[in-house]
């Protein structure tokens, strides 16, 4: 589609105007001779395929005062390699999602560092950069921001069944920035194309108001495509609670974000400040939709993640997730142990009964889970019982891909920091009593962890009797 303008030569207020315009909108202007300006599309609207061609997509001649500019046609499954994207939440998976993007071959490692501290004016955050897969981390961690400001992100990736670095890497050029500063920042408004949301199930609601002034604030966002929001948090209601703090002072004119739920059994756990230890490959499931494509070929082709789209909503994804999530989480807490420690007797007989428990409720709420076959071929040795259901391997196969990981419940155990067992197993129990079913074992896991938390339940404990029903251990 072209579009024509005519402005009278000696219109230098309206000559001005106009070139402000174009530039307040997205575009891009240079003089390529004296009688000559060129526009082009900015890096921020050329995402998801905007084609940025060499030639002038807009031409304004300072002789006639004409304008005519083309649009490019959009493709809604293209990574750009000016795609912008911001990662809520400084803890594991989103420093290891967010290392992982400047990794990137769109994003080259070779990036300098940022400076020790965020400069004060938004700009200076990307100048003097190639085009990349720019990407922001929004984290209140300040000892772990100043870290990665000074040397980048160190990733350590370690063997399937050690805990020994099999290698180790550093990613630079990521910028971090906290909650307030992010909000004090003016041009920061609409500035995300793609935000993932990767914080506790607690702080989804501080979450999705910096996901609100990443992609619904500005001028900007009146001339692009609609930007996407992405949770692949552990729990249920996210996506939920993402979308009410979205709608808050949404406009007729603003376009509102895709929001898109997800799970993801990527294991990876904090090795300190700047420090980030990807100890095992997951699936991620993501729900189809619009932009579903897009992210999905986002964390496949640039993050090297597994990923699969599913058709028909999220739930299945989300009770795939809550099967092993609601047996492998609490379960560590109790035994204080990695992931692979719960393949052994007698967590794997607690292991196996969760998991079978929390798939009797999807049942009874009427989800479909795809399980894997119950037959185990790979026994491991004297210690080893192997599944007889589908949920029970699924929980397995999970726990010994992501053997040497510190489950994120141990790991807010260990910092004295608010656990999401509400959001996991309090919410499996909640689903429960709606469907009219007993769930013992998530309800003796959720008073468990509860006592933990408030320090009257000293772990490790010596077996999982100790807390369960005698016939789940």
């Amino acid at each position: 589609s072209f579009f024509f303008c005519s402005v009278p030569t000696h219109s230098q207020t309206m000559l001005s105007r106009t070139l402000f315009w174009f530039r307040s909108t997205g575009w891009t202007v240079t003089s390529t001779l004296p009688a000559v300006c060129t526009a082009r599309p900015n890096s921020r609207h050329c995402f998801r395929g905007w084609s940025d061609q060499a030639q002038p997509v807009a031409s304004f001649n300072t002789q006639t005062a004409t304008i005519t500019a083309r649009a490019a046609s959009p493709d809604p499954t293209a990574v750009s390699d000016d795609t912008r994207i911001a990662v809520i939440g400084g803890g594991a998976m989103g420093t290891l999602l967010a290392a992982r993007l400047c990794q990137s071959p769109a994003s080259p490692s070779t990036l300098k560092p940022s400076p020790p501290s965020p400069p004060s004016s938004w700009g200076p955050f990307f100048r003097d950069r190639p085009p990349a897969l720019q990407t922001l981390l929004v984290t209140n961690w300040e000892k772990h921001r100043l870290r990665i400001h000074r040397d980048g992100v160190t990733i350590k990736t370690l063997e399937l069944t050690s805990d020994e670095s099999k290698e180790t890497s550093v990613a630079t050029g990521l910028c971090c920035i906290s909650y307030a500063q992010l909000e004090r920042e003016a041009a920061s408004a609409g500035w995300a194309d793609v935000v993932f949301v990767l914080v506790k199930a607690t702080h989804t609601a501080a979450a999705g108001r910096i996901a609100r002034h990443l992609t619904t604030s500005g001028s900007s966002a009146l001339h692009r495509p609609p930007p996407i929001v992405v949770t692949l948090q552990n729990g249920a209601g996210n996506k939920e609670v993402l979308l009410k703090q979205l709608a808050r002072g949404l406009t007729a004119t603003l376009p509102s974000a895709v929001v898109l739920a997800g799970t993801t059994s990527q294991g990876a756990r904090m090795d300190g400040p700047g420090t980030v230890v990807d100890t095992g490959a997951g699936e991620t499931l993501l729900e189809d939709g619009p932009g579903a494509a897009f992210v999905a070929d986002l964390l496949a082709n640039h993050v090297g993640w597994n990923v699969r789209t599913v058709s028909g909503g999220v739930d299945k994804a989300v009770w795939s997730k809550l099967v092993v999530s609601t047996a492998i989480n609490p379960l560590t807490v109790l035994a204080h142990c990695t992931n692979g420690g719960l393949t052994k007797t007698p967590w794997c007989h607690a292991l196996y009964a969760i998991a079978e428990e929390t798939a009797r409720i999807a049942k009874a709420r009427n989800i479909a889970l795809d399980l894997p076959p119950t037959k185990d071929p790979v026994p491991c040795d004297r210690e080893f019982v192997p599944p007889q259901s589908g949920a029970a391997a699924l929980a397995l196969h999970v726990a010994r891909c992501t053997a040497a990981n510190t489950s994120s419940m141990l790991a807010d155990v260990q910092r004295g920091v608010e656990t999401e067992i509400e959001s996991i197993n309090g919410f499996v129990c909640r689903e429960a009593e709606a469907a009219g079913v007993e769930a013992p074992l998530n309800r003796a896991l959720l008073d468990a962890l509860r006592r933990v938390q408030a320090g009257s339940l000293r772990t490790p404990i010596a077996h999982p009797a100790d807390v369960l029903p005698s016939d789940a251990s």
